[in-house]
């Protein structure tokens, strides 16, 4: 099995077993993050405009940081993906994600049954001479 990867970010190649990141990558995003995260507490009312201006770390990446749910701001101006309403962090907000883990979970403690229409693997024989 072969588990080289490129890297998401620099595009070396690197043995992965599920990282999108080489471990030089990772790092250093580590260290982004740190410093994102340093900053926002010190100034809770900063905006991602703000974070991004003073950090020197590019907008984009404050919002994935927002939208992996590592990182969360008051004035994060992001919206449930499912509703539109005002989040602070992740993807949806607590009542669209309670109602799709409602929904998952229902799916895996009810999964469809599937119907008769594939044999049994046993085999009939008519002895009645037919």
């Amino acid at each position: 099995m072969n588990n080289v990867k490129q890297c998401n970010r620099c595009g070396r190649l690197f043995e992965s077993f599920g990282a999108h990141l080489c471990s030089q990558c990772t790092e250093e995003m580590e260290e982004i993050f740190n410093t994102v995260k340093d900053y926002v507490y010190d100034h809770p009312d900063a905006n991602v405009f703000d974070v991004s201006k003073e950090t020197g770390v590019p907008e984009k990446t404050v919002l994935e940081f927002l939208r992996e749910g590592r990182l969360s701001m008051n004035s994060a101006d992001l919206d449930c993906e499912e509703c539109g309403k005002p989040i602070t962090s992740g993807r949806f907000c607590s009542e669209c994600k309670n109602k799709l883990e409602n929904v998952l979970m229902s799916a895996y403690k009810h999964p469809k049954k599937e119907e008769k229409s594939q044999p049994s693997g046993r085999m009939h024989i008519d002895y009645r001479g037919h």
